[in-house]
Formats: C-alpha cells, sequence, structure tokens
C-alpha cells in the first residue's frame, strides 16, 4: 500500500527468474494476471466494477480508474492508457508509462480482465518502448460473450 521502488520490482524478478528457471517476462505476465485477480479480492472489486461492465468499456476507462485510485494515494503515479477501438472484437490500448520494464506485466493485466468479463483475449504487442518506440502499443482481440438473454423468451 506504499509506493517502492522500481529497482526492487526488477530485483525480485530476477531473483524468481533464476529460482524458478523461468524467463522474467513470462513472471511479470503470471504477476499482471494475479494483479487483477489480487486487487479484486482484497477490496477494489467494487470499484473495478465502476469502470466498466464490458471489456472495452473497462479499458476506454482506464485512466479513471487510476485517478479515483489516486484520491487514496497521493504518490501514485499511474500508467496512462489510452484505448482505440479498431474493427470489432479488436482495440489497440497505448501504454504510457514513466517505468520501464513493465510492457510483459500488462499483457498479463489484460489476460486476468479478460478472465474477470468473461472474454477471451489474445494480445500481441505492436510498438515497443524497448525497442525505440515512444510508448508500447498492444493489439488486443476479443470476443465478447453474447447478451444475456431475457427469461422467457421465445426466442431459440
Amino acid at each position: 500500500m506504499e509506493p517502492y521502488p522500481d529497482d526492487l520490482t526488477h530485483r525480485l524478478v530476477k531473483a524468481a527468474s533464476v529460482e524458478l528457471s523461468t524467463p522474467p517476462h513470462a513472471l511479470l505476465r503470471a504477476m499482471g494476471e494475479f494483479w487483477v485477480k489480487c486487487t479484486a479480492a482484497a477490496g477494489y472489486g467494487p470499484l473495478m466494477e465502476m469502470a466498466g461492465s464490458s471489456l472495452p468499456e473497462f479499458l476506454h476507462n482506464l485512466d479513471d480508474l487510476h485517478a479515483r485510485v489516486g484520491v487514496n494515494f497521493p504518490a501514485l503515479l499511474p500508467p496512462s492508457f489510452d484505448a482505440e477501438d479498431r474493427d470489432e472484437g479488436k482495440m489497440h490500448l497505448h501504454y504510457h508509462s514513466k517505468r520501464q520494464g513493465l510492457a510483459p506485466m500488462v499483457v498479463g493485466l489484460l489476460e486476468g480482465l479478460g478472465d474477470r468479463f468473461e472474454t477471451p483475449v489474445d494480445v500481441e504487442q505492436l510498438a515497443c518502448r524497448s525497442e525505440g518506440a515512444d510508448h508500447d502499443v498492444f493489439e488486443v482481440r476479443y470476443v465478447s460473450p453474447p447478451p444475456p438473454t431475457e427469461a422467457g423468451s421465445d426466442l431459440p
């Protein structure tokens, strides 16, 4: 519940990578997926629900969600996300952060959010800050669940 240096995260991931014989990017991805479940269980579920009832709506409201969290955590330096609708079932998510090396965690966060919204996702990184881009860009392909049918409806 307190800010900590990014170096601590990177050292923790490096040590875990050695100990578990798992690449750092795989650990960061797993951390992102777990983070979604952990924060919802830790009492942030209602706040997350206010950000949207579907994956696309939630992604469009990420910056608003971070602003709400920042009220309680003034030292929070959240990333900024810009969700850009593309074709049906496809978005580009632009990730801007002062923090380096956390793009794999964003992939895990997106996969965890897919689970949360019962929406299968496939995430591909299109632009990498670590490779010279000014920010990371992810293509998020998703299949939204069908809308619930009304009870007693004559529709099949």
